[in-house]
């Protein structure tokens, strides 16, 4: 009974996340299921099943790729329910807008953060092959005997 009361408890509830936070129509949204079940769970949408492949590192998280095809409220079901409001393209565009320029201010801050790949130029120097000369050369001599021959 001591054992029992301060053992973990197995009886972990369902966790789900989904990437991004502003799901929207046509645009992939990666779910991400936690349970402790040993059989992979699928999640029943309204346009069809997902099968999802369990991450190796952690055996009891689940993922999935999505591509919701409606806006609106979506209900995903596996051994618990979520619903996720899924938004058309055109919501959100102020926070969109803000999310690409945050993300090119830190790629440009990065870059520059970092002169030694900024326009790194390398040399590389490959010998010429000798026979190249040579033939040159042969060719040059052969002109000036002929040039001698066609002129007596």
């Amino acid at each position: 009974l001591l054992i029992s009361k301060s053992a973990r408890s197995q009886n972990k509830q369902t966790t789900w996340r989904h990437s991004p936070a502003f799901p929207t129509v046509d645009h992939e949204v990666k779910l991400t299921l936690e349970n402790n079940i040993p059989a992979p769970p699928v999640i029943k949408t309204a346009s069809g099943d997902l099968y999802t492949e369990q991450t190796p590192y952690l055996p009891d998280t689940w993922t999935a790729n999505w591509w919701p095809a409606t806006p609106g409220w979506q209900t995903l079901s596996s051994t618990d329910t979520a619903s996720i409001y899924v938004f058309e393209e055109k919501d959100w565009s102020a926070a969109k807008k803000m999310a690409q320029i945050s993300s090119n201010t830190m790629h440009a801050e990065v870059q520059q953060s970092n002169p030694d790949t900024q326009n790194k130029q390398t040399s590389q120097t490959k010998p010429v092959p000798v026979w190249i000369f040579y033939t040159v050369l042969l060719i040059a001599c052969s002109f000036l005997w002929w040039e001698r021959k066609a002129a007596e």
